[in-house]
């Protein structure tokens, strides 16, 4: 009898550390989601900003080099 309950005491703890570790996990990898997300929407209206820009002063689309140009130097200010 007393094998029976520590072993089923034994079950439960070692259940709940799984259960404890996969929550800690999830949670970690949201919050790790969630700052990517909010990363790359920052990126992408940096670069939008500098597109309305140089549409309004020149009344031209950008080119996709001056694009691709906006978008690595918006990447490293927001990395700094």
């Amino acid at each position: 009898m007393a094998k029976m309950i520590g072993g089923t005491l034994l079950g439960f703890s070692g259940l709940f550390c799984v259960v404890f570790s996969l929550t800690w996990l999830l949670f970690s990898w949201g919050s790790w989601a969630a700052d990517y997300q909010k990363a790359i929407l920052d990126v992408g209206d940096c670069v939008m900003v500098q597109w309305v820009e140089h549409e309004e002063r020149t009344g031209n689309v950008p080119s996709a080099q001056m694009e691709k140009e906006w978008h690595t130097d918006c990447v490293a200010y927001f990395s700094e």
